[in-house]
């Protein structure tokens, strides 16, 4: 396993897409708040919680999280390396390897490219403004990451609710990859992820209780009661449980693909 996942994490760092997709994401999060920015009118807080409010933004986030590593699978078919790379290690390795390394590339980018987004908005903008006597408050205290904002700590706020668009970015990622079996084209790989959160946001916003509502895990928004550890232990333990069906799907996926091409 750390032989191969070696090998797909070197492949990750040399690609390009990988080092410049953050940055896509921070040129992109800035020209949506440039208004603000120039103007010195409002707040870090204030903007990136307008920016999670864009369903136009969050299907963007997506596309740029898969740029890196989301067509992995579908390169190695159509380049003839697919049974070469396979063959390497075991079929288990080798698909737990990818999904990691994609996964991996896709939370790195979402969290990279708010961060200098972030780090960009704090050079002219103040963090946060609260003021108790006018009623007055950035933010969404009864949110579960709230408690950070209330005790001052405004920089692990706006890190915590960049953390859940990561994790929300991932799992999508790590979908495309497994799709990309059935249907091995690049522009599937990238656009699957976005394809598939519209629908499955809107379907768990839907028709599912609060604890599965998968928009609501992407906004930060609170899925359960509980405290912000409690609530952070529960998003880790809900998107592991997808990944694992999403790696399940993918193994099976890839077998059928290595039994059809060797008979």
């Amino acid at each position: 396993m750390k032989g191969t996942l070696a090998m797909e994490m070197s492949r990750l760092f040399r690609t390009a897409r990988f080092w410049m997709a953050p940055v896509g994401i921070a040129v992109f999060s800035l020209a949506a708040s440039w208004q603000s920015f120039v103007g010195g009118t409002d707040t870090v807080v204030n903007c990136l919680g307008k920016l999670n409010e864009l369903k136009q933004f969050d299907l963007m986030i997506v596309l740029f999280a898969a740029m890196p590593f989301g067509t992995c699978f579908s390169r190695e078919w159509n380049d003839g390396f697919f049974l070469a790379a396979a063959g390497r290690s075991n079929v288990e390795r080798y698909t737990a390897s990818m999904l990691f390394t994609a996964c991996f590339a896709a939370y790195f980018t979402v969290m990279t490219g708010f961060l200098i987004y972030l780090g960009v908005l704090d050079m002219r903008l103040p963090l946060t403004c609260v003021d108790y006597d006018a009623g007055y408050f950035d933010g969404d205290f009864n949110q579960p990451y709230g408690a950070l904002l209330e005790s001052g700590k405004a920089w692990g706020y706006l890190i915590c609710r960049a953390h859940l668009t990561g994790v929300s970015a991932m799992l999508y990622v790590g979908l495309g990859v497994a799709v990309s079996v059935v249907f091995p084209d690049d522009f599937t790989a990238v656009a699957t992820p976005m394809i598939l959160k519209y629908f499955l946001e809107g379907i768990t916003d839907e028709f599912f209780p609060g604890p599965l509502n998968l928009r609501r895990l992407a906004q930060g928004y609170r899925l359960l009661e509980g405290g912000l550890a409690a609530h952070l232990i529960y998003i880790a333990m809900l998107v592991g449980f997808c990944l694992l069906a999403v790696y399940l799907f993918f193994l099976h996926s890839v077998r059928r693909r290595m039994e059809h091409e060797l008979c």
